[in-house]
């Protein structure tokens, strides 16, 4: 639901850290808070600044002093009891003491005798439970908030609206952030989803009890502080707003006048392209004050947030509209708006209540120094708006979308009449959440289904099951039959939407023991010992003359990574370079072919060795270098050309999780080119940047490593007691908190072994790696957990190189979607008997072999052309084809396949 909220009435200000050792500039403020009616001095009222931790009484004569109060536009605040509270904004440009007196009303409500019922309607409490949830949000925050004095606050209903006032300030007890809210209600309106609320509020903070609450409530705080609207400015006018999870689009609509309207899109993502902070902001008045000019409305997605509420199918984030009424807006440098002048957010940014609001005085971690130089979001300039580049985009993000999936078994290896029991996940790509149910064009909800498959070492299919999915989670078992033969399985899950958008299903090994019948032994081989030694240029791409970096990958008989060491050798045989892999077989060097020159490689492990040909070096090309994020705001690039190509414009696209996150067309000089991508706008894991050339074809594929941006998560199991009897029933608890020490809501699965007799699953990905790295790419890991298990240089590297020798995973090239299923492709045309193209005519392929037998069918286009795609074949197969017609009838007529690499 879509919510709205207005920032008026209160005017509010903030004090600014400076950069440098000299304190800013402050003011002190006396006066005399008096009653109105009287002119008599109103002994110990409380003055304070709005929105902020200060504050003070005044005297016994009613005399106070503040200082400290920064310069800026601020609201001096006094309240006493039984009477309206007063407050004056103030202009303070310079730091002279000002002399500011209030007077204060007498409410001649709250001077009558209140009366207190021990018990309230039900009525009563309905609209409480409502104007709570309006007034401090629904985050996990609200539910540490209480309200001591709630039954202060009256009710009244009239068309729809639920209206509130409150006798006395509302006393809110924050036990997340650690401090207490005095709250002065002024004004609230429930209607529907729309929220209208304004007040002055005084922060008192809480004395922790200990240091450990002091550090959770640090935390807490920041926490409360990132995603926030102030944290939306404070980064649009650093100019790190995508590095921050950002994205902010100048909207192309008017936003609707219904206060309950969504914005409804038919667009897969914003049709306008992405601001540029410095054009959103002018100077004011002091140093640190900036002005927001805004003509139209802003798009805002926070990328580290995934919600339902975006309406584009590209941009599955947190989404907000965020629309000025009059243009403009003041603001600090630190995010705070000092004057709204009717400010209105919907959407996410919306749902920011009382729970989530820091003072104006509380400064987030890395705040910038007022009157910084607004940073821009690039060392580069913005490259103009490029219809190809949007064109790719469009079209990536229209194809089909699969579901992610994950089958997490009890354990790795079992004995034949084990029961297999297994829990799977069915997820979003994008969002790596719940797959929830989809519903079909004419409204019905589809009932997904999982298919689960069990396969033997040599690939036959053995065991096959369906499963419902529920809210993206299934459950099954297998009975593993007696006659099932030692060997390691294969456990492979696939969905209808898999299958419709041609994604390769999920798939791990299982190792299964038959204590009667021995495992069959290996084939021998005539070379024991010959390697399978890759080498693999950065990018794909290994230009003569063009410094490359060279992955190589060292795999024996099984497919395990070996320890080796490479000496490099040129065609006379003279060393150029050496290296040694890790225990996984893999490592990298520097190294720039010369034009004409061949190179060979001599492999050396334990006593044996073999000789590999290096890649021959291209004559001419496009290479991309990427310096690896690690913990860095950016990924860097570097583009090199060969003479051919310089001065010509080059398009470098970043996708991850199947969406298109950033895209640039950059200009070649004297063959180079650097360019920064911001890790902010990215997701965490595997992050796929291709590089196209001026007409659009492929030259170059790189994958990075996004790392997560969260601390991690930390996991408790408590037994219910010390000590269990055999068989006796276990009871245990689990506790999950967050980075911050805060309690998570998790969808699970947990299995339990005897350490003694199953060994670790240290083969297989578990859920978080399957997610963030071996979803990501193709072919097999080898002990895919350790590389995120520190960030330690030599694990950062040894990934890198793992991305660098797994090659090319996938091009954003509008290609045929039966070709991303993998497998074998056939394409050919069929002629008549006097060789003329036979055009619309069905093609059948039958296997002759009794082993694998298949069938694939296509139909010819307007030529004659057909493709069958998709062929995952185990051996070689005899196929016979024949030729029919729309009847099914079968024509005189030949199916002539293309040469191997023709088109």
């Amino acid at each position: 639901m879509e919510k709205l909220c207005f920032f008026f009435l209160s005017v509010t200000t903030l004090l600014v850290g400076r950069a440098s050792a000299q304190p800013a500039p402050t003011v002190t403020l006396t006066g005399r808070i008096t009653d109105a009616a009287t002119g008599q001095p109103l002994p110990f009222a409380t003055v304070y600044i709005d929105n902020t931790t200060q504050g003070t009484l005044a005297d016994a004569h009613g005399m106070y002093r503040l200082t400290g109060v920064a310069l800026g536009t601020v609201e001096l605040a006094a309240s006493f009891v039984g009477y309206h509270p007063a407050r004056q904004a103030l202009r303070l440009t310079d730091s002279r003491p000002h002399s500011v007196s209030l007077a204060l009303k007498p409410d001649a409500a709250l001077l009558q005798a209140v009366i207190v019922t021990a018990q309230k309607p039900k009525a009563w409490q309905r609209q409480f439970r409502q104007f709570k949830a309006a007034l401090l949000g629904d985050t996990y925050f609200a539910g540490q908030c209480s309200i001591p004095n709630g039954r202060m606050v009256e009710f009244s209903e009239k068309d729809g609206h639920l209206l509130a006032t409150a006798s006395e300030p509302l006393m809110i007890e924050n036990a997340a952030l650690g401090y207490r809210l005095h709250y002065e209600l002024l004004h609230f309106d429930l209607y529907q989803s729309a929220t209208y609320y304004a007040g002055i509020s005084r922060f008192e903070e809480l004395k922790p009890e200990t240091p450990a609450q002091a550090t959770r409530w640090h935390r807490a705080r920041q926490r409360a502080y990132e995603g926030s609207t102030r944290h939306l400015l404070a980064s649009l006018l650093a100019g790190t707003h995508e590095r921050q999870g950002f994205l902010v689009y100048r909207a192309t609509f008017v936003l609707p006048t219904r206060t309950q309207g969504a914005v409804l899109r038919s667009e897969s993502q914003p049709g306008a392209r992405v601001v540029r902070s410095d054009t959103l902001f002018r100077p004011g008045e002091l140093p640190f004050e900036r002005e927001l000019v805004l003509s139209t409305c802003l798009e805002i997605f926070n990328t580290r947030q995934y919600t339902r509420n975006s309406p584009y199918p590209a941009l599955p984030y947190a989404y907000s509209v965020l629309y000025l009424p009059q243009g403009r807006a003041g603001l600090t440098t630190s995010g705070w708006v000092s004057n709204p002048d009717g400010m209105e957010i919907r959407g996410f940014l919306g749902g920011d209540r009382l729970a989530t609001l820091l003072p104006a005085d509380w400064q987030p971690e890395g705040t910038v120094a007022p009157g910084a130089t607004l940073a821009k979001a690039s060392n580069y300039p913005e490259p103009a708006p490029d219809a190809w580049l949007d064109s790719l985009a469009r079209r990536h993000a229209e194809r089909p979308g699969g579901d992610l999936i994950f089958l997490h078994p009890t354990k790795p290896a079992y004995t034949t009449g084990d029961r297999l029991w297994l829990s799977a996940y069915v997820l979003d790509p994008a969002t790596h959440q719940p797959r929830s149910s989809r519903i079909d064009p004419n409204g019905t909800e589809q009932a997904p289904a999982l298919q689960v498959e069990l396969l033997t070492p040599t690939g036959h299919l053995v065991l096959h099951q369906w499963q419902p999915v529920s809210k993206g989670r299934a459950s099954g078992t297998f009975r593993l039959s007696d006659s099932l033969a030692t060997g390691t399985y294969r456990l492979r899950a696939y969905s209808g939407a898999n299958r419709e958008a041609q994604q390769p299903e999920f798939e791990r090994t299982i190792f299964v023991q038959n204590g009667v019948s021995p495992p069959e032994a290996p084939p021998d081989s005539a070379q024991p010992n010959r390697l399978d030694v890759q080498f693999l240029p950065e990018g794909g791409r290994w230009v003569a003359g063009l410094p490359a970096r060279l992955g190589l990958k060292v795999l024996d008989r099984s497919g395990r990574g070996l320890r080796a060491t490479a000496v490099i050798l040129d065609a006379q045989n003279g060393e150029v370079a050496r290296l040694t892999t890790n225990s996984l077989g893999m490592g990298s060097l520097e190294l720039t072919p010369l034009p004409g020159q061949r190179y060979h490689a001599l492999v050396r492990w334990g006593v044996f060795s073999q000789t590999t040909s290096l890649p021959a070096p291209e004559p001419e090309g496009l290479t991309l270098r990427a310096e690896a994020p690690g913990d860095s705001a950016w990924i860097r690039l570097r583009l090199r050309a060969s003479a051919r190509y310089d001065r010509q414009a080059v398009y470098v696209l970043a996708q991850s999780r199947g969406r298109v996150h950033w895209q640039q067309k950059r200009l070649l000089e004297n063959g180079t080119a650097q360019v920064e991508i911001p890790t902010g706008s990215l997701p965490a894991g595997v992050c796929q940047i291709a590089l196209f050339d001026a007409i659009g074809r492929p030259w170059a594929e790189r994958l990075v490593f996004i790392p997560e941006k969260l601390p991690p998560a930390s996991l408790s199991l408590t037994a219910g007691k010390p000590r269990y009897q055999a068989r006796e029933r276990a009871a245990f608890s689990l506790r999950l908190l967050d980075g911050d020490g805060l309690p998570l809501a998790v969808s699970g699965s947990v299995s339990v072994t005897d350490a003694n007799q199953v060994p670790a699953d240290s083969l297989s990905a578990d859920l978080r790696s399957y997610l963030l790295l071996t979803s990501g790419l193709r072919g097999r890991v080898e002990n895919p957990n350790a590389y995120l298990h520190d960030t330690q240089p030599g694990t950062l590297r040894a990934l890198d190189d793992l991305l660098l020798t797994q090659g090319w995973r996938r091009m954003l090239l509008p290609m045929n979607q039966a070709d991303s299923l993998g497998g074998l492709v056939l394409r050919g045309r069929v002629l008549d008997r006097r060789g003329r193209p036979l055009p619309l005519a069905n093609v059948i392929l039958t296997s002759t072999s009794a082993s694998q037998p298949v069938a694939f069918s296509a139909r010819a286009d307007s030529a004659g052309n057909f493709r069958i795609s998709g062929l995952l074949l185990r051996d070689t197969v005899r196929f016979r084809p024949r030729v029919m017609d729309n009847f099914f009838k079968t024509l005189d007529a030949t199916a002539r396949l293309d040469a191997p690499g023709g088109r």
